[in-house]
Formats: C-alpha cells, sequence, structure tokens
C-alpha cells in the first residue's frame, strides 16, 4: 500500500482551521520540494474540519491534547485493523500530541513523512549495522534517528522534522554525504540527541525482521527489545518498546520519591512531632505516583504478556470512531 493523500485534523480547542491550513500548506511543500529528493516519493495533505473526510485510500493526522497510552511522546502512526483476516481494510493514522509554541507541528510532519515511507508499519530497510560489521534489517522510520527539537527546520515559519536519506540506511560507514535532508548527520547510521534506531538481526531463514530485535538511542548501547510481530504491526511494537524505555527512565525518579515517602512514614512512627517542611511536598505527590506505577504495572504486563492491543484502546476508539462507523467509506 503507497500512501499519497493525507488530511490533518484537531480534536483539540487549541488548534484552529487557520493554524491547520497553514501548516498543512508548510508539510506540503516538504512533501513536494525536499521528501522526493531523498525518497523518491511525494505526497499530498491538507486541512479538514472533521476526520470523517479523510478521503478513500488516504490517512488521518489528529492532533489531540494528550495521547495517555504513550505517556512522555509527542506522536505515533498506526494502522487501526477494521477487520483481521482483510489487510486491505487497514486504516492508516497519526496522533499528534498539542504542545506550546507550535513545536507539535514537528511531530506532525515527523508523522506524516514516516507514514509516506512505511504506510503500513513493516517496512524494513536491510542494511549495514551500525558497527559496520554484520546486515541488519532496519525499521525504516526516517524520521526517528533525528531526534525532536534537534531535527527541526522552517518552511514558512512552520517548524517541520527533518529526516534521513536513503544513503543513511547504505551508505558506507566513514564516507562523506546528505545523510539527512538538511546534512546534520555527518555518518551514515548515526543519531542525533535525542533520535533512534530499531532493527532485527539476520535469522538463519533470511526472512526479513525475523531475527532478535533491538532498539539504540543516541548516547546508549542496543538494548534487546520484545520481538514486535505479537503486535498490530512492527512499527506499534517498536513503539511500546521506546514507550516502556521512558517510563524506565521516569521510574528512577519515582523511586526517589518513594524512598523519601518510606523515610517521612519511618519519621512520623519514631517522632510524633509536626512535620518538618519537605513532608508536605512528598504528600502532593503521592497521588501522581500512584498513577504513575499504574501505568507502570500496565506497560509491564503488557510487554510481557504480549498481549497485540494492551493499552490506549479507549482514547483510539474516541478519537477515531468515525472511520470505522461509516459504512459508505472504504479503505484499502
Amino acid at each position: 500500500m503507497l500512501l499519497t493523500n493525507f488530511v490533518l485534523v484537531s480534536h483539540t480547542n487549541r488548534v484552529g482551521m487557520d493554524t491547520l491550513r497553514r501548516v498543512a500548506a508548510a508539510i506540503q511543500r516538504q512533501l513536494i520540494e525536499d521528501l522526493p529528493k531523498a525518497w523518491g516519493f511525494t505526497a499530498s495533505i491538507h486541512a479538514v474540519e472533521r476526520v470523517e473526510e479523510t478521503p478513500a485510500g488516504g490517512a488521518p493526522i489528529i492532533v489531540v491534547d494528550d495521547i495517555p497510552e504513550a505517556p512522555g511522546t509527542y506522536g505515533f502512526h498506526r494502522v487501526l485493523t477494521n477487520d483481521p483476516k482483510r489487510l486491505d481494510d487497514d486504516q492508516p493514522y497519526a496522533l499528534v500530541k498539542y504542545a506550546a509554541n507550535n513545536v507539535w507541528t514537528i511531530d506532525a510532519s515527523h508523522e506524516c513523512l514516516e507514514m509516506v515511507v512505511n504506510p503500513m508499519g513493516n517496512t524494513m530497510v536491510r542494511a549495514p549495522s551500525v558497527e559496520n560489521d554484520r546486515t541488519v534489517d532496519y525499521m525504516a522510520e526516517i524520521c526517528d534517528p533525528c531526534g525532536h527539537a534537534e531535527a527541526a527546520y522552517k518552511i514558512d515559519d512552520v517548524i517541520v522534522s527533518d529526516f534521513v536519506t536513503r544513503a543513511y540506511f547504505n551508505g558506507a560507514s566513514g564516507t562523506a554525504g546528505a545523510f539527512s535532508a538538511q546534512g546534520r548527520l555527518a555518518q551514515p547510521r548515526t543519531l542525533q540527541s535525542g533520535g533512534y534506531l530499531a532493527w532485527a538481526e539476520m535469522s538463519d531463514s533470511g526472512e526479513l525482521g525475523a531475527g532478535d530485535w533491538y532498539i539504540l538511542y543516541s548516547g546508549g548501547n542496543a538494548t534487546a527489545i520484545p520481538h514486535p510481530n505479537i503486535y498490530a504491526s512492527l512499527r506499534e511494537g517498536v513503539d511500546f518498546a521506546s514507550h516502556a524505555y521512558v517510563e524506565a527512565n521516569a521510574k528512577a525518579d519515582r523511586k526517589a520519591l518513594l524512598q523519601l515517602i518510606k523515610a517521612e512514614n519511618r519519621r512520623k512512627t519514631r517522632r510524633p512531632h509536626p512535620r518538618k517542611s519537605g513532608a508536605a511536598w512528598v504528600k502532593r505527590h503521592l497521588k501522581t505516583l500512584r498513577r504513575c506505577a499504574g501505568k507502570d504495572r500496565t506497560m509491564a504486563r503488557a510487554l510481557s504478556s504480549g498481549e497485540s492491543r494492551p493499552v490506549g484502546e479507549k482514547v483510539h476508539e474516541s478519537v477515531l470512531k468515525n472511520l470505522t462507523s461509516s459504512s459508505e467509506r472504504q479503505f484499502c
């Protein structure tokens, strides 16, 4: 499936139609001026008032206030499976979290570009490894290696995302070249701050994506992740692994807070005198701590049990209910 038609729609009161039109116009320029030079693809995007206006064969990019199933992330693209027996009935879409100062436009651009190259979330590129000592299968996500704010550039005063070129995956290590649209990556298969790569090792069968999976974040080491084929798409599986990484980092802060709470409880048991000034701060954060801990348990259960749709169904159904309720429209 090749996606060439996108719509940008707002499900937040903080983004109106005038803003949507301006952002869509800038991304349109990116799709016809920048993307074809690197990948040979082009596409169109326009702003609409309702998600029901998504054309047949197109995909919506929906700006929302929050993405509860993906805490700490700015957006993602997924595939809504209407009929598991019919691959041509799957509906690609993207959610983008609103952020102040219009930085959400980076993520709208990011998701649109990635859906052009990897519409169903299963496209892979076989290329040399990061260490350049073997061949691996990369997820074809062209904006992820570039990070977030560091990967931005402007088109008509709208901030859009940088993206990698074909040479980024296939280029020989140690050679100079245009490895991102803005030339910010000096070497192939390297990462900007905040960027990441996901890949599968080669398997004995030689099938794309069949080997063990890993994810690499800028400044870190490659980490094994569950095989993403247990999800609706490989992209979705990698998303949940990256969300777990974000949660793991946040968990370290919550662990320190728990230690403060335990120390405060011990202090109150030993000395019934008035609490120190820090105790009120700890109490205010108890509710947040418990809520976040619940999210951690949900994520851990999802990753360990291999559920295909572990979290976030509520937001999917509420935001996208109109995509599946109309009997007059079909998607392919």
